[in-house]
């Protein structure tokens, strides 16, 4: 089957042109080697014809420089302040200017009456204000909507002016120049000859400029049709050449059959974009070196260009990467990405002389550059989280940057140009350390070009004057930016987006992300111009972008021999998680049979079996340290599961102590229990009475504010979820005063003790002598009976408080036991005569102190302990056993 570049190149041969003259215009750059290929191959030795992109033919006619982009911003704002009475900032214009600028191109690019169009649009939104008005009222925000298209059509005018003084054009504005420049502009050489290959959906103004051509047999051209879609009015694939077959019937040369011969068509449902790189990966695999050779990866979605590059399998030889690996996708991105975050969050909160932890801790730990940080983050991080800092002193990174200079990219920018001098500095000082890879050198050179330009762009516009704006700028320039692979374009797999496919034919297809959503967009318009208005004018509409992306879908598989169309099954994130529509007319009207099957990830799961670790040299003589100091919370641990008691008493590794924005229970514990100490510290060992609950309740919100910012917030101010989180804590510390409160009126309570550590020896069944240690958070007397007491914001159980002499054996069974052998553990080390242990419940209000009871019993003295302590003695001998292994308990 021969491809479409080859039946064009032998007409063009078989025509005998000059190719002194003649002029190839096609719609993208890619095709050229591939044409050049073609002549070779079809042993033409002479010079060749001139290759162009449609572009750069309008530019050649027009004598216009094509402008996009920021420059086209810049234009574009300089225009709207020109011609706008009242103007907005340039961070308030960017948040239209780009769907606007849109719109002007498609005007421009229809040869639409312009001003009539612009005309309309105002007038139909006076109507719509005027109507609403009646009703409510003139609203601010309906004055505004109503200047919108005023503003607009002023802009529109003023921009044309503005650049065709400096000889440039946005693409529809060149397209419009073009169409009417076209007739001078051949008239100067009567002999150029212009051939038109491959091109599907021309604007209005590059139609009107073919038309011209042929008409004076000026130019001929070839169209890339099949009668699958072509002869089919419902298949929308065919929309455009229909109506040019309708203009240029002599001119549609090549109109096959090749989409009803016989194809190997899969469809594939899979899971997750990064399984489908994992799929692609496979399938190649499973070809052989030439099948490979003939074989394009086609990616609808070109996001999924690194999980494809990571999946490839390492035995091809051969590849062709054309796409461009986009900037913002190599990982040294999201180190700026971090520091714009830094800058923005800090002009965001106001805050002038400390940023916000995690973009400092984010920088500081990025893969590529935490090397550079070293040694001086670790103390920083450990900083952080000893004091629980939310913001991070600039100060304090500036006397770093004196024994370690990488840290000056933290220094704080008075303005734009301070930050893009600072950045621009930090990247050459990294550059020339030479401590980069190679391929990370080249990236980092690329963000310097861009920072540079940045720099250029912020000292020509004085309203660049804020981060925002510059990140915005930022983030075009980045979106322009990619890096380009080395490989032979010619020979090999071939790996490439959609729109690099046109004119390109393959005998195996592997197109990715072919979802809906994606391929084709769908109905996402992005324009301010309604769609009954773009109908009007003529203007393109979503209806004809999905006969665009319907054309280059059939137009790739036509001369296919296999294809396998994977799709996204996933609906996560932006997903869609549908089909697209292509596959869906694939299996419902092509002639070709379907294979459809669903892949899944394989994951090779293996029983696991329970972790043990048995006792070495060094493990008991942590254990000989362990049992001198043995808390309540250790033995629960164990008995949650020996091997987090392994991991925390032995190893000594904590859960990280993460900087807390939001106050976890350990730190609202915290607050309450010394609100709580500093409100009753003062009548410690008196009979509280009205007058004492009087200055308690005065004093609450004092010490609580002061309590919190020590604790938590330390100078800052409290936000989201910790505003909540505070309340329940206030709440707290309300129930234990009102209930004490209530207390007193029919009782004598004094208070004996608070926050105090307390330990005392004791010996297991087994002789090992050991000692008991903890903090208790209050002893009291109430009618002189004397109560240990364990606030707790959680849940409590009595049933597991309530000890027999029948179920006293259970207790070591699990965790549900570690609270009873808390409060044993507690009453043993203040070894009274008789007293109450229990557990003061902070979060409810209703509910009393749940009490340690033996038979029934909660008044208890040692004797009535004996039993509970003797199984705390078994269970810290199994601890210390060196023949009992630490065992991993099933969940």
């Amino acid at each position: 089957m021969k491809s479409f570049l080859t039946e064009v190149v032998e007409d063009l041969l078989a025509q005998e042109l000059d190719f002194k003259h003649t002029t190839l215009i096609i719609p993208g750059v890619r095709p050229k080697a591939f044409l050049r290929k073609t002549f070779v191959e079809l042993g033409f030795q002479g010079m060749l014809p001139q290759m162009i992109t449609i572009e750069e033919f309008l530019e050649e006619v027009t004598g216009l420089k094509m402008v996009s982009g920021v420059p086209l911003w810049f234009a574009a704002y300089n225009a709207y302040q020109s011609h706008v009475e009242e103007p907005k900032t340039f961070d308030e214009f960017l948040k239209f200017a780009p769907i606007l600028l849109k719109d002007f191109d498609d005007i421009d690019a229809s040869l639409c009456d312009d001003r009539g169009l612009l005309d309309n649009l105002i007038s139909e939104e006076r109507i719509k204000v005027w109507g609403r008005s009646m009703e409510v009222g003139l609203s601010d925000l309906m004055k505004n909507h109503l200047g919108f298209w005023t503003d607009a059509r002023a802009t529109f005018f003023g921009l044309r002016k503005i650049l065709l003084e400096e000889g440039k054009a946005y693409r529809g504005l060149l397209a419009k120049k073009a169409s009417e420049e076209i007739q001078n502009f051949v008239a100067k050489d009567s002999s150029e000859k212009y051939v038109y290959i491959g091109f599907n959906a021309l604007t209005h103004a590059e139609l009107n400029m073919l038309q011209y051509l042929v008409e004076a047999e000026r130019a001929i051209s070839y169209w890339d049709a099949d009668v699958y879609y072509m002869n089919n009015k419902d298949q929308e694939a065919g929309d455009f050449l229909r109506k040019y077959r309708a203009l240029f019937p002599d001119e549609f040369k090549f109109i096959h059959k090749n989409f009803e011969k016989d194809k190997k068509l899969k469809i594939v449902n899979v899971p997750k974009q990064e399984t489908q790189a994992k799929y692609i990966g496979n399938h190649l695999q499973e070809l052989t070196e030439e099948e490979r050779e003939k074989t394009a990866i086609v990616l609808a979605d070109e996001q999924l260009l690194p999980a494809v590059l990571n999946a490839l399998p390492e035995n091809i030889q051969k590849l062709n990467i054309t796409m461009g690996l986009p900037l913002q996708m190599v990982p040294i991105s999201s180190f700026f990405k971090e520091l714009f975050q830094l800058h923005l969050t800090r002009e965001k909160f106001d805050k002038t002389g400390v940023y916000y932890y995690k973009n400092v801790l984010n920088l500081l730990q990025h893969s590529n550059f935490r090397g550079f940080f070293l040694p001086q983050a670790e103390s920083l991080l450990e900083h952080l989280h000893k004091h629980n800092l939310i913001f991070v002193s600039i100060s304090k990174l500036n006397d770093l940057s004196i024994e370690n200079s990488f840290y000056k990219i933290f220094d704080a920018p008075n303005s734009v140009q301070d930050l893009l001098s600072n950045v621009i500095s930090w990247i050459n000082l990294v550059y020339e350390s030479g401590d980069l890879p190679t391929m990370d050198q080249e990236y980092l050179f690329r963000f310097r070009s861009i920072f540079m330009q940045l720099n250029d762009l912020v000292q020509e516009h004085d309203f660049i004057d804020n981060f925002k704006v510059l990140h915005q700028l930022y983030q075009q320039l980045l979106l322009s930016e990619s890096v380009s692979f080395v490989g032979e374009p010619l020979v090999g797999l071939q790996l490439l987006g959609m729109l690099e496919t046109r004119l390109l034919d393959f005998e195996h297809i592997i197109l990715a992300s072919v979802n809906e959503g994606t391929l084709p967009l769908g109905r996402q318009e992005n324009s301010f111009i309604p769609f009954d208005f773009r109908v009007e004018a003529k203007l393109n509409t979503f209806l004809d972008n999905d006969a665009i992306y319907a054309y280059h879908f059939y137009r790739l598989i036509q001369r296919c021999k296999s294809a396998v169309f994977l799709y996204n099954s996933d609906s996560e994130g932006m997903g869609t998680g549908e089909a697209s529509r292509f596959l869906l007319q694939l299996k419902l009207e092509s002639p070709h049979a379907i294979v459809e099957e669903i892949a899944t990830p394989s994951y090779s799961k293996s029983p696991t079996s329970l972790l043990t670790i048995e006792k070495s040299e060094s493990v008991l003589k942590q254990l000989d340290k362990w049992k001198k100091k043995i808390s309540p919370s250790s033995l629960g641990t164990y008995l949650f599961n020996p091997i987090d008691f392994y991991s925390r008493q032995i190893l000594r590794v904590r859960e990280e102590d993460e900087v807390e924005e939001v106050a976890d229970d350990r730190t609202l514990g915290n607050i309450v229990h010394k609100v709580l100490e500093e409100l009753y510290s003062d009548y410690i060992g008196q009979i509280l009475d009205e007058h004492h609950f009087k200055e308690i309740e005065k004093k609450q919100d004092r010490v609580f504010h002061q309590v919190v910012e020590d604790e938590l917030l330390k100078g800052h101010e409290a936000r989201g979820k910790n505003i909540i989180i505070l309340k329940v804590a206030q709440e707290m510390i309300s129930n234990v005063i009102k209930k004490d409160k209530l207390l007193i009126r029919d009782n004598e309570l004094v208070i004996k003790e608070l926050e105090r550590s307390h330990s005392r020896d004791f010996i297991t069944p087994n002789g090992n002598e050991v000692t008991f240690f903890g903090f208790i958070d209050r002893i009291d007397q109430l009618n002189g009976v004397t109560r240990i007491l364990d606030y707790k914001s959680g849940s409590v159980n009595q049933v597991d408080l309530r000890k027999t002499e029948k179920n006293v054996e259970n207790l070591l069974k699990d965790y549900t036991g570690a609270k009873a052998i808390q409060l044993a553990m507690y009453a043993y080390m203040m070894n009274y005569k008789q007293a109450k242990t229990g557990i003061y419940p902070l979060r409810y209000f209703s509910k009393d102190i749940h009490y340690l009871e033996w038979e029934r019993n909660d008044l208890l003295s040692l004797s009535d302990l004996e039993p509970i302590l003797t199984e705390v003695g078994y269970l810290i001998d199994e601890i210390l056993n060196p023949e009992v292994p630490f065992q991993e308990l099933e969940e």
